[in-house]
């Protein structure tokens, strides 16, 4: 018959002293009684056992962290009507674990006035638990930690017998029971005051990483700001940590646990919304805070959008406005947390590296129309035309930088933004209306509100990351294949006339053989002409060679390559094509249409009119294209793109 081994392996004695000589043993403090038949207990053996398992559990709680597990939230109560609302508390139940490893159980909400700390304190000293309290709350003024700590009491009287037949004989009573209860306790923080002192806190604990020294068997809740027992402000998250605050980095990396991150990050959300009632508009975050998060929300009047400049944060950050899905938020919050936060008291040169994301919250859907209607925004002109000098031009796509709204920083602004900024009445600025910023304009409006995220100072420069390799492909077949074409279109002869070299000709096979280009007869003899007339920038070969003469290489193709680059090119030439057949039938309409230059213009004013308007736009362009008026094209293009922007 089998019988059941004890989980720890047991040594007499003997065995265990001679381990201790060589050192291979250890001897810890715990102790627990040892059982046998025959002995005689007493009271003592116990509460010795005990006092054997409350160590061992208060052991293993210590192993996952110290820390608020659930609920205990601190606040203001409100709707009592009481007089004394004002320096009362309220506690919501909850659970947590102090440094100790105690747990700390709040089963109901609790409201606790403040008006009287002595009494507290009074409380605290008949738990015993007075003394281990580095300063008591006898004042009523200044910043106290509100906390809850564990305290027993013994409770039901039972009868106590003669523990031996000489002894007396008389029958007396003994607390039979301990209890287990949770005291609120103050302790106090600082004497100090000031308005700006909740926020030269928050940079001592987040940024300096200031521990207070607070008792091991107190559970920190929040720090509570008093003014003659009335309470000022609440913070829960400036001392409060959720559970598992100790953990430690990897490899040996002084990493900051997560939880201080998170804290930081939300002590800064609740400060902030009791800042953003009563703040002017477009206030700097250095008016009110020391520190910031990684990552956070801000106000939306930190974006001017009438000249999309900022001014929340200092002046040397790089800010750029972007858009992300709403659900993908959190995500990016979350992975901005193993980063340092934002030191408002730093130099201004270290401002310098720091580069921050200001992010609009969109829906999917949302997304992706703001994605579409921003690519079709951002199509060049059908032709070259003189822009006004101080027209600010921005890359198209799905980040926009961020102008500097502080008027003493003229370094760090580009020369561009110098002249912009110079008095209109001297010299009047003229920047015509800009679909993007129309876009852009209509998002921040339409945000509930704006979060900004650290951006990891990672460089993502090609030089260093690697070198472009060309991917393998059946050449041979994609070059037959668009030769076969060109030679039903005619075209074959114009494309043997193209001087190119080794790379340029396959990027220029792989350019015309792509999807988008080869379905539409139009696009295709397009980009053919724009190979033709691209002017080769870079020298090749013998610099003494005319530039006419040199051949066209990769950069040349992949500049011809960018401007046919929209994801969405060829919908507005196939809704043309689908009323007007001619456009893809008639050889004079095509070689108009292609010689002129504006199938890309063609394509998105086609994607924007409606079918009425559609008809009519189709019906005059193919008759001028008819007549081979390439100026008359170029002019009408021109004037129904200016119309629909």
């Amino acid at each position: 018959m089998a019988t059941s081994q004890p989980s720890r392996e047991f040594i007499d004695a003997s065995e265990f002293a001679t381990l201790q000589r060589t050192g291979t043993v250890l001897l810890t403090e715990r102790r627990r009684p040892l059982y046998f038949d025959g002995r005689f207990l007493a009271a003592a053996d116990l509460t010795a056992e005990q006092t054997y398992f409350l160590g061992r559990q208060a052991t293993l709680n210590r192993l996952s962290g110290f820390g608020v597990l659930q609920g205990l939230e601190v606040s203001r109560p409100t709707g009592t009507g009481d007089q004394l609302e004002a320096f009362q508390v309220a506690i919501a139940p909850g659970c947590g674990v102090t440094p100790s490893g105690e747990s700390v159980i709040l089963e109901n909400p609790l409201t606790i006035s403040l008006a009287n700390t002595a009494r507290i304190e009074m409380l605290n000293a008949a738990f015993g638990v007075g003394e281990a309290i580095r300063d008591p709350a006898r004042s009523q003024t200044g910043l106290f930690i509100l906390g809850l700590r564990l305290v027993e009491y013994s409770d039901t009287l039972i009868a106590s017998y003669p523990t031996s037949s000489t002894g007396p004989g008389n029958i007396t009573s003994q607390f039979g029971e301990i209890v287990e209860a949770t005291a609120v306790t103050l302790v106090r923080y600082s004497n100090l005051e000031g308005e700006r002192l909740r926020s030269q806190i928050a940079r001592d604990i987040f940024v300096n990483e200031t521990v207070p020294n607070l008792p091991a068997n107190l559970l920190p809740l929040a720090m509570v700001a008093l003014d003659q027992g009335a309470v000022r402000w609440i913070d829960n998250f400036l001392v409060r940590r959720d559970l598992g605050s100790t953990a430690q980095g990897t490899l040996g990396l002084n990493t900051v646990p997560r939880a201080l991150r998170s804290a930081h990050l939300l002590q800064y959300d609740q400060q902030l919304r009791e800042i953003e009632p009563t703040a002017t508009a477009g206030f700097s975050a250095a008016s009110y805070f020391d520190t910031l998060p990684a990552a956070g929300r801000l106000p939306k009047s930190a974006v001017n959008p009438a000249d999309f400049s900022q001014r929340y944060f200092p002046a040397e950050v790089t800010v750029e406005l972007t858009v992300a899905p709403t659900d993908e938020i959190a995500a990016l919050v979350e992975d901005s947390l193993a980063l340092p936060p934002i030191d408002l008291q730093d130099s201004p040169a270290e401002f310098e590296t720091l580069s921050l994301l200001l992010i609009i919250p969109m829906t999917r859907q949302q997304l992706y129309s703001f994605r579409q209607d921003l690519a079709a925004a951002t199509v060049p002109p059908p032709t070259p035309s003189p822009q006004p000098i101080f027209q600010p031009i921005f890359q198209p796509g799905l980040r926009r930088p961020l102008t500097l709204a502080a008027p003493g920083l003229i370094a760090k602004r580009n020369p561009l933004e110098k002249l912009s900024r110079l008095n209109q009445s001297v010299l009047p600025i003229l920047p015509p209306a800009n679909p993007v910023d129309s876009l852009w304009r209509t998002a921040l409006a339409n945000a509930a509100e704006l979060w900004y995220i650290r951006q990891r100072n990672i460089p993502y420069q090609a030089d260093i990351v690697g070198t472009t390799i060309p991917l393998a492909s059946d050449d041979a077949s994609v070059e037959s294949n668009l030769i076969d074409r060109l030679d039903r279109l005619n075209l074959s002869e114009r494309f043997s006339d193209l001087r190119t070299s080794t790379l340029g000709r396959a990027d220029v096979v792989s350019l015309l053989s792509s999807p988008q280009i080869s379905r539409s007869e139009l696009l295709l003899r397009s980009t053919l002409n724009e190979l033709e007339n691209a002017p080769i920038e870079t020298p090749s070969g013998d610099p003494t060679v005319p530039p006419t003469e040199r051949p066209i290489d990769r950069a040349t193709v992949l500049r011809v390559a960018e401007q046919f680059g929209d994801p969405r090119l060829g919908e507005g030439l196939s809704r043309l094509e689908a009323i007007a057949p001619e456009i893809r039938e008639n050889d004079v309409v095509v070689n108009t249409l292609a010689t002129s230059g504006d199938a890309i213009a063609l394509d998105k004013i086609a994607r924007t009119l409606s079918p009425t308007e559609l008809t009519s736009f189709s019906r005059e362009l193919t008759t001028l294209a008819g007549r081979g008026n390439t100026a008359a094209v170029n002019s009408l293009v021109r004037n129904r793109l200016e119309a629909i922007q």
